[in-house]
């Protein structure tokens, strides 16, 4: 606890703060005790916590060593296709295009044309160029939340996040663009990809809990078979 060569001022300091913050904790015990409601059992709380460690702790070696943590493409599908009532979304999903560009930029009518076209390597040079803001992904999901804060309020009810729907404003000397490819509304089904992860944890969460009954039953048949397990019964 001292350290070599402390000095003895040092060590009495040390030593000193040891002793008190001892006494802090004893004093602090001591009052608990006696303030220990007398409907609690604490050896009986004690053993039951204790009891619980034990088990979880061989319940997390046995699952640490035989848990199968590979999870198939298929095996995710068939989770999804027959849960999917689990996978509702709430807030809806966008994939699109959106950009921002200053009114004075160069050949804006130009830009939206190529834009109306779907053309993507242009688009994406001219906002690489010109935009203050440029989200080029149509292959992306996007929560709408998170996209309606690019917009100003004012143009929110003039966007309308609809299926196809291709829009051009001008707001606060900016010029907005929007391109939108595909909606799925609220209590429709999230994409797989989106909850993927989400379902890998779940069935790894199955098989712990199957593996861990398992582990249960089969120390309890073992014990059983052996004749180390009795029952009695007072009559």
């Amino acid at each position: 606890m001292i350290p070599e060569r402390s000095s003895q001022a040092d060590s009495v300091r040390i030593m000193t703060a040891f002793a008190e913050n001892w006494a802090r904790e004893t004093v602090v015990l001591l009052q608990a005790e006696k303030s220990l409601p007398e409907d609690i059992n604490l050896d009986k709380l004690v053993k039951n916590y204790r009891e619980s460690l034990l088990i979880n702790n061989i319940e997390k070696d046995f699952v640490e060593k035989n848990l199968d943590t590979m999870v198939t493409m298929e095996q995710v599908e068939t989770y999804y296709n027959h849960n999917k009532d689990l996978f509702l979304i709430t807030d809806p999903l966008v994939k699109c295009w959106i950009a921002k560009v200053p009114e004075k930029a160069k050949n804006l009518e130009k830009f939206f044309k190529i834009w109306k076209r779907k053309k993507k390597k242009e688009v994406q040079q001219y906002c690489n160029q010109y935009a203050d803001l440029g989200l080029i992904e149509e292959d992306t999901w996007n929560y709408l939340s998170e996209l309606k804060l690019y917009f100003p309020s004012k143009l929110l009810d003039k966007v309308k996040f609809q299926k196809g729907k291709v829009f051009q404003d001008n707001y606060n000397n900016s010029e907005y663009f929007v391109y939108i490819f595909d909606v799925i509304k609220a209590g429709e089904e999230s994409p797989l990809n989106m909850v993927k992860g989400k379902i890998v944890k779940l069935i790894l969460h199955q098989r712990k809990q199957q593996l861990v009954l398992e582990f249960k039953e089969s120390l309890y048949e073992r014990e059983l078979k052996n004749n180390k397990v009795e029952f009695y019964v007072n009559e």
